[in-house]
């Protein structure tokens, strides 16, 4: 992703280029004027509007590019799931490819015969070698000033702005300007870029508006600022919710990702990977089992969610979860906990409450994985997902609840005074 986010970054400053020669095409546009006074002269007045045109052409191609490729990556950010099998590498390629088009697309135009002014240079590069100058300059300052009189190493692992490379401050900012249009306190054109991956990203229960709303819930109000209004009630809903609806019409809320992958055929491509959700209250209930220590237990689960295909297929998780003490020869098991995680597709069928199931026997397995856990090893898994469930609501939930229901209770007094 680091190739994407340099070469997005590179299409940025062409962009910023090209705004700062159409604004000296438009502050020499007097000096442009009285050359066409002159026969002489007119020749010069007819290339500076042949060059300002298409300068406004380029403008207009930069923002329809942008455009683009935001909302190509703001798809992939709400559902990288959809891009397994081999599909994410024609996707990287595809944008990589856009991207370069873009940074080009003034060569195309000189091709065709319309005057542009020519950017491209080197500015990139010569920012990327002095945040990289910048970078080993603080290092070897934290390093001079890492050791204590007697010898000692004392130095310190806080992080500054260029931790992560280039693409980690890119990603830091692409967070940080999202945060700043959603709480008013922007409304650049790259923080409405930003608001666009956040508005995707939470119609499809992605991890970039959780960690949005994580931030600004954690933040200091008065730096950071508030979510309010329609946004506050998105927020408000969203917590612990995500995909379709079930059967009974209630809004599936799975935010506990299960991830389990068999190397048996090989590393990379041969990798088999298959994925499920369980909701924060399945987890703590499953805990609850670990820490009552039944010697017999079963969770099951099957969901379908998403768009259905060209076929009308939907993707599919089903997950099997089982304690058995001993085994069928009726001997103890040393490991007795059993996790199975099938993905595939499925018929999606909507129910008269608003739901959806899928429809009996047409669900086609793809890939399924099982694998076999002691009780130690299940029970430290478990607990760390109780605690972060619990660290995270009470860092999260306090500040989008109740902003989410002012907003909701100013939409109801609203929606009674119209009535009235």
């Amino acid at each position: 992703m680091g190739m994407l986010a340099w070469n997005y970054l590179k299409l940025l400053f062409e962009a910023a280029e090209r705004y700062v020669l159409l604004g000296v095409l438009v502050y020499t546009a007097p000096m442009a004027f009285s050359m066409g006074g002159s026969m002489n002269t007119i020749n010069i007045f007819r290339s500076w509007c042949r060059m300002l045109g298409g300068q406004i052409f380029m403008i207009l191609m930069n923002v329809w590019c942008l455009r683009i490729f935001t909302s190509m990556f703001a798809n992939f950010i709400s559902n990288p799931l959809s891009l397994e099998n081999g599909n994410f590498l024609i996707w990287f390629l595809c944008a990589i490819g856009f991207l370069k088009v873009s940074q080009k697309i003034d060569n195309f135009l000189q091709m065709l015969g319309i005057n542009v002014g020519r950017t491209g240079s080197s500015m990139l590069g010569e920012a990327a070698i002095a945040m990289k100058g910048i970078s080993a300059a603080g290092k070897t300052m934290g390093s001079g000033g890492g050791h204590s009189s007697n010898g000692s190493y004392t130095g310190s692992s806080s992080e500054t702005i260029l931790q992560g490379g280039l693409a980690g401050a890119v990603g830091r900012q692409f967070n940080q300007n999202a945060i700043s249009n959603i709480t008013g306190k922007s409304d650049s054109i790259a923080s409405n870029i930003a608001r666009s991956v956040y508005n995707s990203s939470i119609q499809n229960g992605g991890g970039f508006s959780t960690n949005v709303i994580s931030t600004v819930a954690k933040g200091d109000i008065a730096r950071t600022g508030s979510i309010k209004g329609d946004d506050a009630v998105q927020a408000f809903q969203s917590f612990h919710s995500f995909g379709d609806k079930d059967e009974d019409g209630v809004k599936q809320i799975s935010c506990i990702g299960i991830v389990l992958q068999d190397y048996t055929k090989g590393n990379g491509k041969n990798t088999v990977r298959v994925t499920a959700n369980i909701s924060p209250d399945e987890a703590e209930y499953i805990f609850l089992q670990v820490k009552n220590s039944v010697q017999t237990f079963e969770f099951k689960q099957e969901k379908i969610f998403g768009e259905p295909d060209k076929s009308g297929r939907a993707k599919v998780t089903k997950l099997r979860l089982v304690r058995a003490a001993t085994g069928k020869d009726g001997k103890p098991r040393n490991f007795p906990w059993y996790i199975e995680v099938g993905n595939g597709t499925g018929i999606k069928v909507k129910t008269d409450k608003g739901g959806f199931y899928i429809k009996s026997e047409s669900y086609q397995e793809e890939s399924k994985v099982f694998i076999n856990i002691n009780d130690i090893d299940f029970f430290k898994l478990m607990i760390r997902v109780s605690r972060y469930i619990e660290n995270w609501e009470a860092a999260v939930a306090p500040h989008v609840i109740s902003a989410g229901k002012q907003a909701l209770e100013k939409a109801r007094e609203a929606a009674k005074n119209v009535a009235s």
